[in-house]
């Protein structure tokens, strides 16, 4: 596929032929002119705009076949992504194309998409490790397709199922198992794994850190993660350094003799994923268990330690809204007792009760 190259004023390039691509009032216009001139394309975008903001000419319809629309998609949208997400993606677009194909894009309807939901609802009860969250992934990636090309979205306002029990926590005895697997396939990558699971970082914001003292200060005892790297969130992640963490980032530059602004862990997403299923494997995991539930363990220590601070725990996850955080905070009985006792000796604050006085 060649490259489009853009030249502003709605007018790019794609191999020899010129593209129009004009948005007014919300709608899009697209037209390939050819192997024209520069000049003739921006004067030809020029008049298509006028015509466009003078109702003489509306834009041509947008409506493909689902099956080519989704494929259009997982080439130009979808293959940009991880590895492991673009392969999940065509799983999730298989399902979609087989239960929706055979109709344009602008005939699918809100009907239509709970009609879908209840057909794979059907298919997917009983089968044990596929959940309704599989279904959730279908919905979001046809809205992300739909979104993307800038039409008219039949998902908006369909419900997604609710999802119990996603976030899986490793006991201390699975996670023994995990390491006992990290030394027998990749001891190399025992420092890494031990920052996962010991600062709750994601596996992208792992594989960004450099041997630099604005990202890890020894000195000062720190790890700093920049939002430029955390997914365009709005602020940074600071998370001060326990022995574990000293102990395994001080190993891995070592060890893999990592030079001043270095990156610390040079290897792909693709590669740590394809090592993971043999290291859980070996350690006896669940096949659903995924790289990411190091970073649910995590937190789910951390909500226990700091069981009278749970902003702490949520600073420390990165998280910008709490709610997110209060996943991983459990709150037993006990807990709840003990509040209501320190509540009860606070009799100070309340007034004495009085005896009411028959009339």
């Amino acid at each position: 596929m060649k490259k489009k190259r853009r030249y502003g004023a709605g007018v790019w390039k794609r191999g020899d032929s010129w593209i129009i691509e004009i948005t007014v009032k919300g709608q899009r216009y697209r037209e390939s002119l050819g192997p024209v001139s520069r000049t003739f394309a921006k004067e030809e975008a020029g008049r298509r705009r006028t015509a466009l903001l003078e109702g003489t000419l509306r834009p041509k319809a947008q409506d493909p076949m689902l099956g080519k629309f989704i494929d259009a998609y997982l080439e130009n949208v979808s293959s940009n992504k991880a590895p492991s997400t673009h392969e999940r993606d065509k799983v999730s677009a298989d399902h979609l194309k087989r239960l929706l194909n055979g109709r344009r894009i602008s005939q699918i309807t809100r009907i239509d998409l709970e009609r879908y939901k209840r057909t794979r609802r059907e298919e997917i009860l009983g089968k044990g490790r596929i959940s309704m969250a599989s279904v959730n992934r279908e919905l979001a990636l046809l809205s992300h397709a739909f979104n993307v090309a800038r039409l008219p979205n039949p998902t908006k306002g369909v419900k997604r199922f609710e999802e119990f029990g996603r976030e899986r926590f490793l006991d201390d005895q699975e996670e023994e198992a995990m390491f006992k697997a990290v030394s027998a396939i990749a001891p190399g990558l025992d420092p890494l794994f031990r920052v996962l699971i010991n600062a709750g970082y994601r596996l992208g914001e792992v594989l960004a850190l450099r041997n630099d003292p604005e990202m890890i200060n020894f000195e000062n005892g720190y790890i700093k993660i920049p939002r430029t790297i955390r997914k365009g969130k709005k602020r940074d992640v600071v998370t001060p350094l326990n022995p574990a963490l000293t102990d395994a980032l001080k190993r891995a530059i070592t060890s893999g003799n990592i030079g001043s602004g270095e990156c610390i862990f040079p290897y792909g997403i693709h590669h740590i994923d394809k090592v993971w299923r043999k290291i859980r494997e070996k350690a006896g995991l669940e096949d659903t268990i995924r790289v990411h539930d190091l970073r649910h363990t995590f937190g789910s220590r951390a909500a226990q330690a700091a069981s009278d601070d749970p902003f702490a725990v949520q600073a420390l996850l990165g998280h910008s809204d709490f709610r997110t955080t209060q996943k991983y905070i459990h709150v037993d009985e006990s807990r709840k007792r003990a509040v209501m006792e320190r509540l009860g000796r606070d009799t100070h604050k309340s007034p004495p009760l009085r005896e009411v006085k028959s009339l």
